[in-house]
């Protein structure tokens, strides 16, 4: 089965269950603050939070992605 494929099936078991689903362009989602929108640059993989200098937003770098794709 294809990706492409798999993301319309889950897209559609999302549709039935009423749950959100959203694709999300992953392109910077760890360079950007969520809270601000300052580009706060690349990171390293073993760096595990998220912290920008403009705004003093401090947060795992998981959750703060994750904020930032809404």
């Amino acid at each position: 089965m294809g990706l492409g494929q798999f993301f319309e099936i889950l897209e559609y078991v999302c549709f039935l269950t009423d749950t959100f689903f959203a694709k999300v362009n992953k392109d910077f989602t760890s360079q950007i603050c969520p809270n601000c929108g300052t580009h706060t640059g690349k990171k390293e993989l073993n760096v595990r939070i998220h912290f920008c200098p403009e705004c003093g937003y401090e947060q795992d770098t998981d959750v703060a992605e994750a904020r930032g794709c809404t």
